[in-house]
């Protein structure tokens, strides 16, 4: 009778190859969705900037004892085809 229990259950566990496939590409997408959510999970992101910290930070990058604040000049035809 125990011959019967597992040639039964065997039956249904019986897949095709295309099924097979199917099969392993689910796994392997669950394995790579786990092994990124622990790498985010080790490696967050690093908050992102208001918009107003973004511009507060972008004048203040831009002071430099020879330039208080003016942007730097463009490139004029001289320099460009050098």
């Amino acid at each position: 009778m125990s011959t019967r229990r597992t040639r039964g259950a065997r039956e249904i566990f019986v897949l095709t190859a295309e099924e097979k496939k199917a099969v392993a590409c689910l796994i392997g997408a669950f394995v790579l969705g786990l092994g990124t959510m622990h790498y985010r999970a080790k490696y967050p992101r690093p908050t992102p900037q208001s918009a107003k910290e973004q511009s507060s930070a972008k004048t203040a990058a831009g002071k430099t004892k020879d330039n208080p604040g003016r942007p730097s000049p463009r490139p004029t035809a001289e320099r460009a085809t050098d």
